[in-house]
């Protein structure tokens, strides 16, 4: 082949760059790096970025900069160095590989291998550092990192003699990361917890807590002695509200806190401990913690807890009892019981103990009752009976005040609003018969009514004011009321005549056109999202009236009001989609029809096209003369959100007359004139749902339009395990590929001969160039892959070029041996074809027997073969 001429000026370190040639880049102005020692591309961030320059300390340009994957830093180049045909120097170089890093939460241990000088950061804080010159040497250190990112930078020098570095890390083997919710156990090689732990464990969520602590004493690999040892253990547990008791037991020293209170303490180790103590909780998470110090003694440290038998744990909605040997509610309850849900509380516990079992006075004793009720929107009546002393709070509000001997019964009428109150009901036994009883009874005309029902409310007067006499749950239909001369609910003493309603409901609407109906003697008033649409607020005899409303999809506020004069009483609402307007849903072709060509004012039909093409031929004709659809001089419009898979699509299209299309609001095709044409177009569409809309005008004569699309032929969408093949109709991979092939799941093996690849997708039969990229799975080891090429190739391993050959030749072999890791790695072979013959073939084996000698980063390269 015959040699190119590289011209190029080179002053005061600056140069030009022949347009003929790939870049070269001046270090000092005293040698040119080769573009192959650049990367091609962009280096992943979650991939090593190595940086390789001649002087120790990394001072000036790089002379290489290369993707070096994503494993441990692991170089062993001897008296090597990095890659001579970079120009990278065999000593007095340095390197600087930068990462970022996922990690969980946790300490982690790092190894660091070097001969010579080396430096760590993380997140830009120096780890370690030995830069100095020394001999292979293997240092240990431990990081605590945060969950998340974090950037990983290794520095390196090497002097003189061999050149070794290696950098990997794991979780440290001593410190786990432990959930809250468990017992983190950690554990000190001295008695007084004192420094940090030299072994953390996750000890489970079980309860009680049952650890063998001697045991975990012996653990001599992460420092714990046998004796003499001390350990900490915490965790979050959930409780309901109550009283619990806490029991312990081990042997040395204890101490128990509960959200960082000191409940028990027993330091001294002298003896083994069996103990326990009570304690009344809050419901919630509380943070415990066992102190330890090893005794004498051995056997297990244990916690366990249980709820005290008089002191239960009441759910909100349940009645929680709290019972006080005092008349006055003072002191501590002596027992807490759950008391029901039901809305009526009745005790009658005569001259007994309302529990003796619990040591609950026989009299001089009083309780407190506490519950959540959920209440309908009015005015709730609640009647409280008891012997002696009564209180009734609601909400916190004292609403009766009655602490005295007596046998009495009252009446609480209380206004709440719809939701949950707090009722709370106190009680004194001066003395004699102890009995109480609470219950309440709701508004006896007002209903409880769920959001989509009509609430009807009903008043005593012609304007709708002040509060309703009447709340009454209408159902989810049509409101169709026809009440003649009676009242609408006479048990509820609502009036013949002069009273008003409203009902109001939440409904759903798809998207489209609605005839909302309205029948009223007298007035009514419609209003939709707190917008009145119709008001016909007068005295009238039977009257009907429609309007017609445009609703978006979703849900809406439908209110209708009425009021009766005097005589007969009757109202209606109901809805439909309006005559020829059609609701349709967002994956099927929704066509509005206008009767000008200009798709202007209110469509004249609205209809459901249907999910298929679109494929209209009307002929002479309109396309609904029912709808008053014009057969000229007409216009339409189709839309519809259409689901597609990753690729190019072409679209075909059949029109007379005018067409648009948009794709997601961008127009990717317009003729907008009087035709009678076919048209063609190609699209790249991303995986998902795309909106798609249509305009048509028809001018007159025949009416017709057409369109469907299908993949691109000469586009494929191809899965990352399968070869994608990419083919430019240039040997330089330049500007777009005019064809995207799936090219299988085995090897690569191409003969084209003097043919293209693909004539029906116009690749070039010469001078085209491809890239085939695939995932492939390999298991750990040495692998050999082998590559056949007429004319040009590369080869690139996880980003990394392990055979270039990118010339002009006749049919020629390489090869280059891996050592790769077990998992998933991304292979991809770039091809060109100058003239006559083309040929590409790839293959790759696992190496069995003797392995290659090991070389820079695992890549043993071999000469061509005849």
């Amino acid at each position: 082949m015959p040699s190119r001429v590289l011209p190029f000026v080179i002053h005061h370190s600056s140069f030009i760059i022949s347009a003929l040639l790939l870049p070269f880049i001046i270090h000092h102005s005293s040698f040119i790096v080769p573009a192959p020692c650049l990367p091609a591309r962009p280096i992943a961030i979650d991939h090593w970025r190595g940086e390789y320059f001649n002087n120790r300390e990394l001072a000036g340009s790089p002379a290489m900069v290369r993707d070096d994957g994503v494993g441990a830093i692991e170089f062993d180049w001897g008296l090597g160095g990095p890659a001579s045909e970079c120009n990278v120097n065999v000593d007095e170089f340095s390197a600087r590989w930068t990462r970022t890093i996922p990690f969980g939460a946790g300490v982690y241990r790092f190894t660091l291998t070097a001969d010579d000088g080396v430096r760590l950061f993380i997140d830009g804080q120096e780890k370690f550092a030995r830069w100095t010159d020394h001999a292979l040497t293997t240092h240990e250190f431990e990081v605590a990192l945060t969950a998340g990112n974090h950037k990983i930078t290794l520095e390196y020098y090497e002097r003189l003699g061999s050149a070794i570095v290696r950098l990997r890390w794991e979780g440290h083997p001593c410190i786990a990361n432990v959930a809250p919710d468990h017992w983190r156990g950690e554990y000190f090689s001295n008695p007084g917890l004192t420094g940090p732990p030299v072994l953390v464990r996750d000890e489970g969520d079980r309860s009680p807590l049952i650890v063998d602590a001697q045991e975990q004493g012996a653990n001599a690999a992460c420092g714990v002695p046998n004796g003499g040892f001390s350990a900490r253990w915490t965790r979050k547990a959930s409780f309901g509200q109550g009283a619990y008791r806490f029991q312990l037991a081990g042997s040395g020293g204890m101490r128990v806190y509960v959200d960082g209170r000191l409940r028990f303490e027993d330091w001294s180790g002298s003896s083994s401990i069996r103990s326990y103590f009570d304690l009344q909780l809050e419901g919630g998470n509380h943070l415990l913690a066992i102190e330890y110090r090893a005794g004498a003694g051995r056997g297990p440290v244990s916690l366990e807890w249980r709820p005290l038998p008089c002191l239960e744990t009441v759910a909100d909605a349940h009645w929680r009892g709290e019972y006080f040997n005092t008349d006055d509610l003072s002191g501590a309850p002596v027992m807490v019981r759950d008391d029901g849900e039901s809305a009526t509380m009745e005790f009658n516990w005569g001259e007994e103990s309302p529990s003796a079992a619990c040591g609950v006075n026989r009299d001089g004793f009083s309780a407190r009752w506490t519950r959540s009720v959920q209440f309908t929107r009015g005015v709730h009546r609640f009647i409280v009976a008891g012997n002696d002393g009564l209180r009734l709070y609601i909400d916190g509000q004292l609403r009766l005040e009655q602490w005295r001997e007596q046998s009495a019964r009252f009446i609480v009428d209380a206004d709440l609003t719809e939701g949950t109150h707090r009722i709370t009901l106190e009680y004194a036994d001066f003395g004699g018969r102890a009995n109480v009883r609470l219950s309440w009874q709701p508004p006896p005309c007002v209903e409880p009514v769920p959001g989509e029902h009509w609430r009807g409310e009903y008043f005593n007067n012609l304007d709708l004011a002040g509060r309703p006499s009447v709340v009454h749950d209408e159902g989810a239909g049509a409101i169709d009321f026809d009440w003649g001369l009676a009242a609408p609910n006479p048990a509820c003493s609502s009036r013949t005549d002069e009273f008003s309603a409203r009902w109001s409901r939440t409904a759903a609407f798809a998207t489209g056109t609605y005839r909302f109906t309205v029948t009223g003697d007298d007035g009514v008033r419609l209003r939709i999202d707190g917008r009145t649409v119709l008001d016909a607020w007068r005295d009238q005899s039977l009257t009907t009236r429609t309007i017609d409303l445009e609703m978006a999809a979703g849900k809406h506020l439908v209110v209708l009001e009425y009021f009766d004069r005097f005589g007969s009483a009757a109202v209606r609402l109901s809805w439909a989609t309006a005559p020829c307007t059609a609701l349709v849903s967002a994956e099927r072709w929704r066509g509005e029809y206008f009767n000008n060509p200009a798709l202007e004012g209110k469509p004249a039909m609205t209809r459901d096209d249907g999910a298929e093409s679109i494929d209209f031929d009307w002929g002479l004709k309109s396309p609904e003369s029912n709808c008053g659809a014009a057969p000229d001089n007409f216009s339409a419009r189709w839309t519809r959100t259409a689901s597609f898979g990753n690729g190019i699509y072409r679209f075909d299209l059949t029109a007379d007359d005018g067409v648009r299309v948009y794709i997601d609001r961008q127009l990717r095709f317009e003729r907008w004139t009087d035709q009678a044409a076919s048209h063609s177009f190609d699209v790249a569409m991303t995986a998902g749902n795309h909106l798609i809309v249509v305009e048509y005008f028809e001018r007159f004569g025949s009416a017709i339009l057409k369109l469907r699309w299908d993949r691109h032929p000469c586009f494929a969408d191809v899965p990352p395990d399968r070869w994608r093949g990419e083919y430019f109709n240039t040997p330089t991979l330049a500007g777009a590929p005019v064809m995207i092939r799936d090219d299988g799941e085995a090897g690569l093996n191409f003969d084209w001969g003097l043919d293209g690849p693909a004539a029906a997708c116009g690749v070039n039969a010469d001078d085209f160039s491809v890239r085939w990229s695939r995932r492939i799975l390999l298991d750990t080891g040495w692998h050999r892959f082998t590559v056949t090429a007429d004319d040009g190739a590369r080869l690139l391993v996880n980003g990394r070029r392990v055979i270039d050959q990118w010339r002009n030749q006749a049919p020629a072999t390489f090869t280059a041996d891996l050592r790769l890791p077990a998992g998933r790695h991304l292979i991809v072979l770039e091809y060109y074809d100058h003239t006559a013959g083309a040929t590409a073939r790839l293959a790759w084996e696992p190496i069995v027997g003797p392995q290659p000698p090991r070389r820079a980063a695992g890549i043993e390269l071999r000469t061509p073969r005849p």
